[in-house]
């Protein structure tokens, strides 16, 4: 009898429930939402089997949702989607009130779910685009506006973002210039090693004796004789100087003041240090990299420039890649983290780990831009040829140039040998994507040191700007392998296509 009993009762729950999930449409549908949740809440408080809750918390959901009670109608499509993780309209529906709210970030996430139960859904594909685009838009505003001919876009699922042309840009027209976020200059085996250079900016500072053939020209370049690097004031560290006192200063804020070990003897034996010798003897910079984006994490929060540690890491996160493991890099990791302080590492325990140190090392490997600043005396002819040809002509006279034979002079093996190279990573060009038929180069500013990207072509308005991964002289095979192996797609551009 008892069985019996509650076999009846389940059955009258059920029935009840139903007649006001009915109720509840009726209402919906004749726009008054809060009758419609009224009943809706009443036949999830009848006791239906759990197969007929999913469906009360998605309608529920979507009167809120009409009702602009976005937090609440994401509560009750989660509550739907953890009774049945298959339910697409609770996935729909939680995405579109998360949109509302506009945190995209989640939207995007709900609506990739929503995929992944029906990978042909069109309202979930649409979703998901317009929450890439208002991504997009959103973290790239600040920089956008101070671009006037292109900007950061959304391109589409396959390209994700990319930079678009604002106007008709002519051969040989700067796109954009940008600093790096955090950069570094080669270690190890760089044939330049013994050049001194800023380590914030990478700007040389050349004696008579390193110029070598253009000796002649020291007094040219440094009238005063050459400048001298300045140190930490703290720890003296050789591999912490700077071209001048703003490029400290900054260092200082950005990253050193994290490491610095505030003695001179005890700069000797800091982790930082030691992690220089490891990536000398293995001839890798990125751990060095990687080291001064995560103080740089941390200086962002204690600055007052961000409020927590996931908005100042975003910075970086934008870059992360699939995770790139290698010899030594638990050793590397390990001395970066002995390099923080007890209570800096327990401000950053959720950035700082060995995945992401991992991620960002892969990162760095496919999106990471080579520095390769001009010397002092790079800047010095650059300056004469746009304001006195008359003395640029005098100065070029003296090591047998003519003023025709600049940009063989500016190419040549002795000029190179007076630069100093590095990598680093660019929130604006690590945006733009690959063709095999660039339309833009990258290079380094004369005037400040800055990546520019450059027109090689005539681009029209709207058009998206790419430069290109891989050697484009390359056969088609060998450029498509390459862009699997490091990259991890195949390239469709029209080189590729009329190379069929």
């Amino acid at each position: 009898m008892a069985e019996d009993s509650t076999v009846e009762s389940a059955i009258a729950a059920a029935a009840l429930a139903d007649s006001h999930k009915k109720e509840g449409n009726a209402l919906y549908h004749a726009q008054d939402y809060v009758g419609a949740v009224l009943k809706y809440q009443a036949a999830v408080d009848a006791g239906p089997p759990r197969e007929a809750l999913p469906m009360l918390y998605q309608n529920m959901s979507a009167a809120k949702y009409q009702l602009k009670q976005y937090a609440e109608s994401i509560e009750d499509a989660t509550k739907a989607i953890m009774i049945d993780p298959t339910f697409l309209k609770a996935h729909l529906r939680r995405g579109k009130a998360l949109a509302a709210l506009g945190n995209w970030h989640q939207a995007r996430n709900a609506y990739a779910a929503a995929i992944a139960v029906t990978p042909n859904s069109t309202e979930a594909q649409i979703g998901r685009i317009e929450a890439e685009q208002a991504l997009v838009a959103q973290y790239y505003k600040p920089y956008n506006e101070t671009m006037t001919n292109a900007q950061v876009r959304y391109i589409n699922p396959t390209r994700g973002k990319g930079v678009v042309t604002l106007k008709e840009l002519q051969y040989g027209t700067e796109v954009f210039h940008e600093a790096p976020v955090v950069s570094h200059r080669f270690v190890g085996a760089e044939e330049n090693s013994a050049i001194p250079a800023c380590s914030h900016c990478l700007q040389t500072r050349l004696t008579p004796d390193m110029m070598g053939p253009f000796a002649v020209l020291h007094s040219e370049v440094y009238p005063s004789g050459t400048p001298s690097f300045l140190s930490c004031e703290k720890c003296f560290v050789p591999y912490e100087q700077y071209c001048s006192a703003k490029c400290r200063t900054q260092a200082w804020d950005d990253y050193h003041s994290v490491f610095c070990a505030k003695d001179r003897e005890l700069a000797k034996i800091h982790p930082i240090t030691e992690l220089y010798a490891l990536c000398r003897k293995h001839n890798r910079t990125n751990p060095l990299i990687i080291a001064r984006a995560f103080a740089m994490s941390l200086t962002g929060v204690t600055s007052g420039r961000f409020s927590n540690m996931q908005d100042t890491f975003q910075r970086f996160g934008n870059f992360i890649a699939s995770e790139e493991q290698t010899p030594h890099d638990a050793e590397e990791f390990a001395l970066i983290l002995n390099a923080f302080s007890p209570p800096h590492r327990k401000l950053m325990e959720i950035v700082l780990t060995i995945q992401n140190f991992r991620m960002l090392d892969g990162a760095i490997m496919r999106n990471a831009q080579r520095l390769n600043p001009v010397s002092d005396l790079h800047a010095m002819i650059d300056r004469l040829a746009q304001i006195d040809a008359h003395k640029l002509a005098a100065v070029l006279g003296k090591i047998g140039f003519k003023i025709p034979q600049l940009p063989g002079l500016r190419m040549s093996t002795p000029m190179r040998s007076l630069t100093v190279s590095g990598s680093g990573l660019f929130e604006i060009g690590n945006t733009m994507n690959h063709s095999c038929q660039p339309n833009v180069v990258s290079m380094t500013r004369a005037t400040d040191f800055t990546l520019s990207v450059v027109a090689v072509a005539t681009i029209p308005v709207n058009t998206e700007v790419c430069i290109s991964y891989i050697d484009t002289d390359l056969p088609k095979a060998k450029r498509q392998a390459a862009l699997e192996e490091l990259y991890y797609f195949s390239c469709s551009c029209a080189k590729c296509q009329s190379e069929d």
